[in-house]
């Protein structure tokens, strides 16, 4: 948003309030029972950008959908086995949050509501079993009809659009890339420095989440998606490389002093990030670093000297890269590729996300549980709304499921919900006996929704105002006629905050695991990931490398949650993503070379395996073992006859040895031996 009290707000709140009066207009017009579902659908769809919100209303629509057919096959068949049905929408809630607390995609709302929506229709419909087709049809419809008003509205009046973002967004990413790498070359260890490069971890996932919009877009030239990923790849590589040579920079300024000539050429690719000069140049910058390093033997002086001057025309050739692919996102013709973006095109992986299943089971858990306890107390009291009540816990164990600590959120709703209701009393009681009319009853309800919508603009207000306007909609309750009772509205409304209350008590119970859990568990992911990088069970490193960057971006902010104490909190997850790429390129190398030198990086190998397996079971590595193991591969390796073969190979053993024993001083050795 432009400003907290902008237009932009001011706009937003209006197309809200609009999607929904056109909703209930059309519920009202066709004679739905309901149509307060349309219009409470109409603002849980909506989103700032016009293709955002076509998305979640098509995933939205699938997942109703699917949500309606569970019901339609589980109510009537145990109708008469009120717990066996109870335990069955527990299980199909659960099943549905889980499969999509793994997706972290925005597909994954198809199944979230799925979820859900098998409880808001199927638990106020279990005294009328026979007639849950008919109900399952009219809440489709119902909400189908907010959808497309809300996607009318949003699309049609001033839309934002997904692709104007994505690329102001992209430039940004980039300027902030060129930036700390230009930055990097000077040799300057920095925190500050370093949070940017953690930052660009989580932007890179953004990126990605951002792009699944694209297809939807109002933009009249979009973008394509496989250049965004394109895009994220180079930038995904660029994040380890940088760093790695900020590292070895560091480290040659402190002990033995870089050469003139690499003084000069790092002055060169400072000035080329900083100018924005032509990606053109950077092939001339490439062959420099490439003329400059060492013949490529095991000297220990000349070891650090060739990874960064290795590491350094990587490094440009993804600066170059990166380039190329935000020009041709920015190009007229985006469907015009030139064959340097053909190549970068054809040779992209998919990019998976990190996948926590103990995390999803947690919280799956804590949704079974929560519904069983309201299912419990409805039946052994024989509550008239508890239905309700189950509804809503269903609802609230679904959509805060993918924080850390989902309680500090249900409780501000359940609050946010609680301070609706007097207004909601007052339009019930006071306003609506004196509406005569929908132009009448659309002005009466204006001020309140627009200022919610208001809210709903603005990030940090969003979770209020998204709950007043619910709770607003929902007490309401606007029907066929009017008909309002203060019994009715008093048992509806302690329904809905009893319900809330146990999906609050459930996760608190069940789920809540804090960040410092979180963290530990993404940092131990990681170490999995790079054994099995050593164990040869990852051949796809693009897509290695996706995974652990995506890990990065959800570890850096949940990093200060670890006590000082804590073994976890002095991991650098970019040093185990450095080591898992040497150990890919050693991995390359060590198949196709035999004898000694083959033994020597098997156990280089074997060497990382045993380091993290050491990580895991909270013991401390054997450093000296180890790197004793580490130089007898460099040595072997520096015996190599063919050029090429060697070079790989001190490239990523002197990886290795710089990431996994940063203190241990420099290698002395007869490389000659």
């Amino acid at each position: 948003m432009a400003d907290r009290f902008g237009t932009d707000g001011a706009l937003y709140g209006l197309k809200c309030w609009a999607g929904a009066m056109l909703a209930a207009y059309v519920a009202l017009s066709i004679g739905l029972p309901r149509p307060y579902w349309a219009m409470i659908t109409a603002y849980i769809v909506s989103q700032p950008q016009a293709g955002a919100v076509r998305s979640k209303a098509v995933f939205r629509v699938l997942g109703t959908a699917l949500g309606a057919g569970a019901t339609i096959v589980l109510v009537p068949n145990l109708a008469n086995a009120p717990e066996l049905l109870s335990l069955a929408m527990a299980l199909w809630v659960g099943f549905c949050l889980y499969v999509s607390l793994l997706d972290r995609t925005p597909r994954s709302y198809v199944l979230l509501l799925a979820g859900y929506t098998a409880a808001i229709i199927g638990f106020p419909s279990v005294s009328q079993p026979g007639a849950i087709f008919t109900v399952a049809s009219l809440r489709v419809q119902e909400i189908t009809i907010g959808i497309l008003s809300a996607t009318l509205v949003h699309g049609l009046i001033f839309p934002r659009s997904v692709t104007a973002g994505l690329l102001a967004r992209i430039d940004g990413f980039v300027a902030d890339a060129e930036r700390w790498s230009a930055d990097a070359l000077k040799g300057e260890a920095s925190e500050t420095l370093d949070r940017e490069r953690r930052r660009l971890a989580s932007d890179i996932t953004d990126l990605h989440l951002m792009s699944t919009h694209l297809p939807f877009d109002t933009a009249r030239l979009l973008p394509r998606v496989r250049t965004v990923r394109a895009l994220q790849d180079r930038l995904s590589m660029l994040l380890p490389v940088a760093s790695a040579v900020e590292d070895r920079l560091h480290l040659l300024l402190s002990s033995q002093g870089v050469p003139q000539s690499v003084g000069a050429l790092l002055a060169d690719v400072r000035g080329w990030l900083r100018d924005g000069a032509p990606p053109e140049q950077a092939g001339a910058l490439a062959e420099r670093a490439n003329a400059l390093e060492p013949a490529g033997s095991a000297e220990p002086g000349e070891l650090l000297r060739l990874s960064l001057l290795a590491r350094l025309a990587e490094m440009i050739a993804l600066h170059r890269q990166v380039r190329l692919l935000r020009e041709q996102l920015h190009s007229p013709d985006r469907r015009a590729v030139s064959p340097d973006v053909e190549a970068l095109l054809s040779g992209r992986s998919r990019r998976p996300l990190h996948r926590d299943h103990g995390f999803a089971l947690r919280s799956a858990g804590a949704a079974v549980g929560g519904i069983l306890l309201c299912c419990t107390i409805w039946i052994g009291t024989a509550w008239p709304e508890g239905s309700v009540a189950a509804m809503m816990v269903a609802v609230f164990c679904s959509l805060f499921a993918a924080l850390d600590d989902p309680t500090p959120a249900i409780r501000a709703f359940f609050l946010y919900t609680l301070m609706s209701l007097p207004l909601s009393a007052f339009y019930l009681f006071w306003v609506l006996p004196h509406v005569d009319g929908f132009a009448l009853l659309a002005v009466a309800l204006a001020p309140a929704l627009l200022i919610f919508g208001r809210l709903m603009a603005d990030p940090a207000t969003t979770l209020p105002g998204l709950a007043m306007a619910l709770g607003l909609l929902g007490s309401v309750a606007l029907g066929e006629r009017y008909a309002a009772s203060f019994p009715t509205f008093l048992n509806g409304a302690l329904a809905q905050l009893g319900g809330v209350a146990i999906a609050f008590v459930a996760t608190r119970l069940l789920r809540t695991i804090g960040a410092d859990w979180s963290a530990r568990r993404l940092i131990r992911a990681g170490w999995h990931d790079v054994i099995a990088m050593a164990e040869r069970r990852t051949d796809d490193v693009s897509a290695w490398t996706g995974r652990m960057l995506d890990r990065l971006g959800l570890l850096t902010p949940r990093l200060g949650a670890l006590g000082e104490d804590d073994r976890h909190a002095a991991t650098d997850m970019l040093v185990d993503l450095r080591v898992g790429l040497s150990v890919a390129e050693l991995d390359t190398l060590s198949r196709r070379v035999a004898s000694e030198r083959g033994r020597a990086l098997a156990d280089a190998l074997a060497e990382v395996r045993a380091h993290y397996l050491a990580l895991l079971d909270g013991r401390e590595p054997d450093h000296a073992g180890g790197l004793a193991r580490i130089d007898a591969a460099i040595a072997a390796v520096g015996t190599m006859e063919e050029p090429a073969a060697r070079r790989a190979g001190l490239i990523a053993l002197t990886g290795i040895r710089r990431n996994l024993f940063p203190a241990a001083a420099t290698p002395e050795w007869d490389a000659a031996a």
